[in-house]
């Protein structure tokens, strides 16, 4: 599993930023209009083998698709769906 710390434990004004380096996708459908899912980003530890998820985002899923675009542009990386 690739590791990459983004930034270490810190306090910013009485809040705290983790170090996330592991994300999921999980879908929801709670709504009978459209799609949703779970973004859910996480501090994995590999000495434990788990991870813990400190933050949770639900978007629409036909939004994925802005966040891949977003993340070629940006990163000059292309993903084959």
């Amino acid at each position: 599993m690739y590791d990459k710390r983004v930034c270490d434990v810190v306090s910013l004004e009485g809040q705290t930023c983790h170090s996330i380096n592991a994300f999921r996708i999980v879908e929801e459908n709670i709504y009978e209009d459209y799609e949703t899912v779970l973004l859910d980003f996480m501090e994995y530890d590999g000495k434990t083998d788990q991870a813990q998820v400190v933050s949770r985002v639900r978007v629409r899923k036909e939004f994925l698709q802005h966040i891949m675009l977003t993340m070629e542009e940006k990163l000059k990386i292309h993903f084959d769906v």
